[in-house]
C-alpha cells in the first residue's frame, strides 16, 4: 500500500512520480488544527443568522403561509401533549414539531419559531462556506455562502439543507482524517447526526446514509484498505450509531404507547407520505425549470465522472474524493425534487449542487491556469466561461422563488418583532385576526377546533388543538381509505366546538344539502360532517368563514 504524506496540502501521493498537478488546494488535513478556518466559519455563522433575522418573514407571512402553518401547527399540538405519528398522519419527522414546540414554548410567541429557524439556516450556511473554502479557497466559499443565501428554500426547511450538509461535511473529515482513531470519531459522527436528521426527514437522511457507504467503499478500496470485513466494520458502525436516535424514538413511543406503536408510527408516517407523494406529483412546465434540473443533474454527473476518473488515474490521495462527496450525497437527495418537479423542491436539494459548481468552477478555471498550450488553455477557458454562465442561469432562475419567505427586510425590525410577540394586537382589523379571535372567545381552550381544508396555522394562533387525525385537508392529497375512515371515526369522536373555513369553501358547501354534496368534492366525508353539524355562521370575511355548532 502507498504511504501518504496526510500534511501535503496536494493531496498527492508522496510514492507518486509525475502526477497531474490539482488545479485547486485540497482540503486542510485536520480541519479542527485550522484555527484560521474555524473562526471565518463562525463569522459567517453569526453574520449569516444577523441578516436572516434582519429578512425575516413578518406576521403577514405567518398569517398566511400554510406550508409553514403545518410546523406551527404540529408544534403547538405538542404542547397539548399530542405525539407525532401517533395521534395524526405526518409525512415529517417527530423532531419537526417538537423543535417548533420548544420555539413555542421557550418564547411563547412567533420570536422562537423565527429564531430557531434563522439558526438552522446559519448553520447550513457556514456549512457551505466551510467545506468550499476547505475544498478551494476563500473566495470560492464566500462565493458559494452568497449563492446558497440567495437561493435559500422555503425559511422553515432549513432541516433539509442541514442534513446533507452535515453528511458532506463529515465524509470529507473521514476522508481525510490522518488516524482510524480519528476516522472512527467522524464516522460515529456521522452516523449520529444522519440519526437525528432522521427524525427530522427520514426520505433525506436515508439517503444521504447511503451516499456514506459508498464514499466509505470508495475511499477504502483507493487506500488500499478494502476488504469485505474492513468495509463491514465501517458500515456497521456508522449503521451503530445511525439507530441510536431512532432506537431511543422508538422505545419512547412503545413505553408509553405499547408494543405495537413503533409499527403505527411507522405505517402512519408512510401513508402520509404516500399520500403526499402521489397526490401532490407536478410536472415540468416551461422552458426554464427543466433546463435548470438539467443543470442540476448534469453538475452531479459531471463532478461523479471526473471523480471517478481521478480514482483511476494511479493517485488515491484523498483530494481526489473532493468532487466525489458533494455529487454521490446530492444524488441521493435529487428524488425529493423528482416526485414534485418545481423550483421550490428543487431549491430543496441545492446545497450539494452549490457545492459541486463551485468546486467544478474553480478546477476549470485553475485547469486553463495551468496549461502550458495555448490550445489548452484556451479550450478550458472556454469550458470554464460556458459552466459559469450555466450556473448563472440556472441560479438566475432559482432565485424568482429562492429565499421568498425572506420578506421582513423592508419592515423595521422593532416593529417586526414585536406584531410577531404579540400577534392578535397587531393588525387587528385582518380578517384572519378577527377569525381567531372569535373562536378564542367561542370556544374553551380544554376544546378541539377544525380547520377545513387548508390553515393549519390557524391552529397555532387560536392555540387550539385539533380534531381528528389530520391539521391539512388538501384537495389532491387523498389519504389512505383506511386512515381515511380513521380520522373521521377520530372527529366524531371528539368533535370540534367550531370549524374555519378556508380556501372560500362556504361559497360551495351552503348551497347544498349533505347528501348532495359532489362524490368528487375533496375529502367529501368531512365536509358532509361540516355541512350536517356545523350551520350557524358566527364570522365571515374575505372566504374565511367561522362555523359553530
Amino acid at each position: 500500500m502507498e504511504s501518504f504524506d496526510r500534511n501535503d496540502r496536494t493531496g498527492t501521493a508522496s510514492a507518486s512520480c509525475s502526477q497531474e498537478p490539482l488545479p485547486q488546494r485540497s482540503v486542510a488535513p485536520e480541519l479542527s488544527r485550522n484555527r484560521l478556518h474555524f473562526r471565518s466559519t463562525g463569522v459567517v455563522a453569526v453574520v449569516a443568522f444577523l441578516v436572516l433575522l434582519i429578512t425575516a418573514p413578518p406576521l403577514e407571512f405567518y398569517l398566511e403561509s400554510a406550508d409553514h402553518g403545518f410546523q406551527l401547527g404540529v408544534g403547538n399540538q405538542v404542547l397539548f401533549g399530542w405525539t407525532p405519528g401517533i395521534d395524526n398522519f405526518q409525512s415529517y419527522g417527530p423532531l419537526v414539531p417538537y423543535t417548533s414546540a420548544l420555539g413555542i414554548r421557550l418564547s411563547g410567541s412567533l420570536i422562537g419559531e423565527t429564531l430557531l429557524c434563522a439558526f438552522g439556516y446559519s448553520v447550513a450556511l457556514a456549512l457551505v462556506f466551510s467545506i468550499v473554502s476547505q475544498a478551494a479557497n476563500r473566495i470560492a466559499g464566500a462565493s458559494a455562502a452568497v449563492a446558497a443565501f440567495l437561493l435559500l428554500a422555503r425559511f422553515f426547511k432549513w432541516y433539509i439543507w442541514c442534513i446533507p450538509l452535515l453528511a458532506i461535511f463529515f465524509a470529507y473529515q473521514y476522508v481525510y482524517a490522518s488516524e482510524d482513531r480519528s476516522r472512527h470519531r467522524w464516522l460515529s459522527g456521522c452516523g449520529l447526526v444522519l440519526g437525528i436528521g432522521w427524525l427530522y426527514r427520514f426520505d433525506v437522511a436515508t439517503g444521504s446514509l447511503a451516499a456514506v457507504a459508498v464514499i466509505i467503499a470508495v475511499t477504502g478500496y483507493r487506500q488500499g484498505e478494502w476488504s469485505m470485513r474492513w468495509y463491514a466494520g465501517q458500515v456497521v458502525r456508522l449503521a451503530i450509531c445511525f439507530a441510536v436516535p431512532l432506537t431511543l424514538w422508538m422505545a419512547y413511543v412503545a413505553w408509553y404507547f405499547g408494543p405495537t406503536a413503533p409499527f403505527d408510527y411507522l405505517r402512519n408516517t408512510v401513508l402520509a407520505a404516500q399520500g403526499v407523494v402521489t397526490g401532490m406529483a407536478q410536472p415540468l412546465e416551461g422552458h426554464a425549470i427543466p433546463a435548470t434540473y438539467l443543470f442540476v443533474i448534469g453538475t452531479y454527473l459531471l463532478a461523479l465522472a471526473i471523480g471517478l476518473r481521478r480514482q483511476t488515474s494511479g493517485d488515491a490521495g484523498p483530494a481526489r474524493l473532493m468532487l466525489l462527496v458533494p455529487a454521490v450525497i446530492g444524488l441521493s437527495c435529487i428524488h425529493q425534487a423528482l416526485h414534485r418537479r418545481g423550483l421550490h423542491h428543487l431549491l430543496q436539494v441545492a446545497p450539494p449542487t452549490i457545492i459541486a459548481a463551485h468546486l467544478l468552477a474553480v478546477r476549470f478555471v485553475a485547469t486553463a491556469a495551468a496549461a502550458h498550450h495555448w490550445k489548452k488553455r484556451l479550450f478550458w477557458s472556454g469550458v470554464a466561461a460556458l459552466y459559469i454562465l450555466a450556473a448563472a442561469q440556472a441560479a438566475w432562475i432559482g432565485m424568482r422563488v429562492g429565499a421568498c419567505d425572506m420578506t421582513g427586510a423592508a419592515m423595521p425590525l422593532n416593529q417586526k418583532f414585536a406584531e410577531l410577540h404579540d400577534p392578535l394586537n397587531a393588525g387587528w382589523d385582518r380578517p384572519a385576526i378577527q377569525a381567531i379571535r372569535r373562536v378564542r372567545r367561542e370556544v374553551p381552550s380544554d376544546r378541539p377546533i377544525l380547520v377545513f381544508p387548508v390553515g393549519p396555522q390557524l391552529y397555532f394562533f387560536t392555540e387550539r388543538r385539533f380534531s381528528g387525525r389530520r391539521n391539512a385537508y388538501y384537495p389532491q392529497v387523498a389519504c389512505h381509505a383506511t386512515g381515511g375512515r380513521e380520522n373521521l371515526a377520530e372527529i366524531r369522536r371528539d368533535m370540534p366546538s367550531a370549524v374555519i373555513l378556508t380556501w372560500d369553501v362556504w361559497g360551495e358547501l351552503q348551497c347544498v344539502e349533505p347528501d348532495e354534496i359532489p362524490a368528487d368534492f375533496p375529502h367529501r366525508d368531512v365536509a358532509r360532517l361540516i355541512r350536517e353539524k356545523f350551520r350557524r355562521v358566527a364570522y365571515e370575511n374575505e372566504g374565511l368563514v367561522v362555523l359553530l355548532p
